[in-house]
């Protein structure tokens, strides 16, 4: 009961509540880290065909074989999830962005290879990656999502298929000047 509480039924990824814990702790462990952790979102390109010109057990089938992507690709400390329809997230706890947008890279060019096949036709997608980093600064899970998820809108309204990465606040803001009150 707890793991159907806390993973899709389809993909068997961590659903959205059990991402949103994790994200939650990943946030209280960013003052304790030498590395910035990164959040990924994933919004999947072009998906709505895949389930109306294929059906939805197609479309079934290429979410489970997306989430085996995403699974394989990271490290055994990160949490993959399933956010909602064709939407996931990534928590790369201690990542720090660099390694985390070349990885991100590597997904977008793993969702853009895959193709599931039916009646000899070959069905696929391409993704639109958010990136941003955690910091200390970071109210709560809401700021960190609306940064990643401005990274996938950027990617889709720049033609599609990219990751964009959307800076976080930097952690040592800089002093006013005096008379700037």
């Amino acid at each position: 009961l707890s793991w159907e509480a806390s993973h899709d039924s389809l993909t068997h990824l961590l659903n959205r509540r059990a991402f949103m814990a994790s994200l939650v702790q990943c946030l209280n462990e960013a003052p304790l880290q030498d590395v910035c952790s990164v959040l990924m979102v994933i919004d999947l390109d072009h998906f709505k065909p895949v389930n109306d010109q294929g059906g939805h057990l197609l479309g079934d089938d290429l979410l489970k074989r997306l989430a085996e992507l995403f699974r394989d690709s990271v490290r055994k400390s990160d949490m993959v999830a399933r956010l909602g329809g064709d939407e996931f997230g990534i928590i790369l706890p201690a990542c720090g962005l660099e390694r985390a947008r070349a990885l991100a890279e590597h997904i977008r060019a793993g969702v853009e290879n895959l193709c599931v096949e039916q009646d000899g036709r070959s069905f696929g997608v391409t993704a639109s990656i958010g990136l941003t980093g955690m910091s200390v600064l970071d109210s709560g899970p809401r700021e960190v999502m609306a940064r990643a998820d401005e990274g996938s809108y950027i990617a889709k309204s720049r033609g599609r298929n990219l990751v964009v990465v959307v800076p976080a606040p930097p952690d040592d803001p800089e002093p006013e000047a005096p008379g700037d009150n």
